[in-house]
């Protein structure tokens, strides 16, 4: 049957259906109730039959192969990330193994694979703009789809990390060094690493973004402020699970604001940024400047507190879920250890080690860390302009939203050679194994990549170089590790979830 027959055939059903029943009821049960009952099922049945055959048959994506599910609706995708266990991210490249590098895993969506794409959807000069998905979060730097407004505010957040730079590091050594002293109450004993390095990150954004850390490192923190950020956790955790679906985040960002873990958290930032302004800076800090350089109206205001708990949330989560890859890694490759050690040790004990410098080897293993594993795993949601996109040879229809799976970049062989073996040689002195360098986008790329990636690394070189100085990292006794089987667990929170590993740190015998 041709495609406009079937269209017809669609929109008169339920008039028929409805002109059937209606004589029915009239006929035999002359109830009221049960009509409209009647004529409201036909409708809805009318409203989704004709809405599933236009995606399935009619849609301007009907061309692009992918799940019959996925073309329906976005409940084929909830499904799939409910069934994996959060695990979404790990599904595409097998999508993308089966139907090509263009694949519908939406009414209008695509997710891409080809390398060639990259600058078309990410880059500086692409079309595509922030998708929908963006509506349903808090207006900020991170989620608005204004491109003037981001532009502005952008360099605000440029100009206040480079003036940070200048003086931050003695503030972040001396965290570093309280980590330090925390491990060694704790040393030859098991130590949970992923507590330990979110402790760490979550006292160096609140000094950041409040002007005083929390006391996370120290043990010191207001129990009240560590059950809020114990709730933000578990929040965080659920939105995992639906932030594939829009309008079902627009719904939680709404009840958030209202009541929950989220409403509690953000009272209490509001309420701690607000006795920062005015307490006023006692230690190098990112907040300074960003206030000054915000509007004092009722919008300004909002987007402020908006973007404290967003450095928050993303800032700490995202670095101490690499460091913690990172330990756990170096305990597995004790070969790496040494190498390191080779690099810093003569910087360390003179000191003339500066966690702003680059460092090959310590750079080359974070890198590594950071591509086989990246810290964020929702893939950055794009829309096509109204003229729709050309990559290629292939034609993407205008407001199709479009994203590239991180995982799936990183994991692609046309981009690395063996992708799937940590080889932190292929930044050094193998570097014919980056076959694509442009496709190493832990931070993405682009308007919209990271401006926090100086702080991030500086926190990473400062956290690795003096731990790994100090001490020998192992496993606890009898405690069997498969890396693949292990790194195979990370859940995707949005930002990713290390699964829970504990490290031994005995001090090491320095000579």
């Amino acid at each position: 049957m041709a495609a406009l027959e079937i269209g017809l055939f669609v929109l008169a059903l339920p008039f028929v259906v409805t002109y059937a029943l209606q004589h029915y009821t009239t006929a035999w049960a002359n109830t009221s109730l049960l009509l409209s009952f009647q004529l409201v099922c036909v409708y809805l049945t009318g409203i989704f039959t004709s809405t599933l055959v236009y995606r399935a048959f009619f849609h301007p994506l009907r061309q692009f192969p992918g799940p019959t599910g996925a073309k329906l609706s976005k409940f084929w995708t909830l499904w799939k990330v409910y069934k994996a266990d959060q695990r979404w991210y790990l599904q595409v490249p097998e999508l993308h193994k089966k139907y090509g590098d263009y694949v519908r895993t939406g009414p209008r969506e695509l997710t891409i694979g080809d390398p060639n794409a990259l600058p078309h959807v990410l880059g500086f000069q692409s079309k595509a703009f922030k998708g929908s998905w963006y509506d349903s979060m808090e207006e900020s730097i991170s989620t608005t789809r204004d491109r003037v407004f981001h532009k502005q505010r952008r360099k605000v957040y440029d100009s206040a990390i480079k003036q940070l730079l200048t003086t931050y590091t003695p503030t972040l050594e001396g965290v570093t060094s309280q980590l330090l002293e925390r491990i060694a109450r704790d040393e030859d004993k098991p130590i949970l690493v992923n507590t330990m390095t979110h402790d760490y990150s979550y006292d160096i954004l609140t000094q950041l973004v409040f002007g005083e850390p929390q006391g996370f490192v120290t043990g010191l923190i207001d129990q009240k402020a560590l059950q809020i950020f114990s709730s933000i956790d578990e929040a965080v955790a659920a939105i995992g699970y639906v932030y594939n679906a829009p309008w079902i985040m627009s719904v939680l960002t709404r009840i958030g604001r209202i009541a929950g873990p989220m409403k509690i958290f953000n009272d209490w930032s509001h309420k701690t940024l607000q006795k920062r302004k005015e307490t006023g800076m006692k230690k190098p800090d990112l907040i300074e400047e960003i206030i000054a350089n915000t509007s004092t109206d009722a919008f300004g205001q909002s987007v402020l507190h908006a973007e404290a708990r967003t450095l928050i949330g993303a800032g700490s989560d995202t670095t101490a879920t690499c460091m913690a890859e990172i330990l756990i890694i170096l305990a597995n490759h004790p070969e790496y250890v040494q190498k390191l050690r080779e690099e810093l040790d003569p910087l360390l004990r003179s000191g003339d080690f500066f966690c702003q410098a680059t460092y090959p080897i310590l750079d080359s293993i974070i890198n590594e860390t950071l591509r086989m594993y990246p810290t964020v795993l929702f893939p950055s949601a794009r829309e096509t302009p109204a003229e729709g996109i050309q990559i290629g040879d292939v034609y993407i229809p205008p407001f199709t939203g479009i994203s590239m799976n991180v995982w799936h970049v990183h994991h692609d062989p046309r981009n690395f050679a063996y992708p799937d073996d940590f080889i932190p040689e292929r930044w050094t002195t193998k570097p014919e194994l980056v076959l694509n360098r442009a496709a190493f986008i832990p931070f993405t790329i682009g308007p919209a990549n990271c401006p926090g990636k100086p702080l991030a690394m500086m926190e990473l070189r400062s956290t690795i170089s003096r731990i790994i100085h100090q001490y020998d990292v192992s496993f606890p006794e009898g405690a069997k590790f498969n890396e693949r089987e292990f790194f195979a667990k990370i859940k995707d929170y949005f930002v990713a979830f290390c699964p829970r590993q504990e490290l031994v740190f005995s001090r090491r015998m320095l000579h």
